[in-house]
């Protein structure tokens, strides 16, 4: 992998890890889906088609994890939305 590569990617979790710690306050539900809602909706349409490619992919790999009573929902949504099959092709 180039440098360019890795640090690009290194980049990007970080900007997921301030989304989970948005996360992790009590009552933070409505603040983090506005805050995706006003980001995703402005972005150019392929662009936003691009990640829900991606977070479709995500919840393939989070769908085959173990869980517990913490995250079982989370899992179990996940299974749900990966049997819907749905693609998304880039236009």
């Amino acid at each position: 992998m180039n440098n360019k590569k890795k640090e690009n990617e290194e980049k990007l979790e970080e900007a997921i890890q301030v989304i989970m710690n948005a996360s992790n306050y009590f009552d933070s539900d409505d603040v983090v889906s506005k805050a995706l809602f006003k980001v995703i909706s402005k972005e150019h349409r392929t662009i936003s088609q691009s990640f829900f490619r991606a977070f479709n992919k995500f919840l393939g790999e989070y769908s085959k994890i173990g869980y517990d009573a913490r995250n079982e929902q989370s899992v179990l949504f996940a299974k749900k939305v990966i049997e819907l099959e749905h693609h998304f092709p880039l236009i």
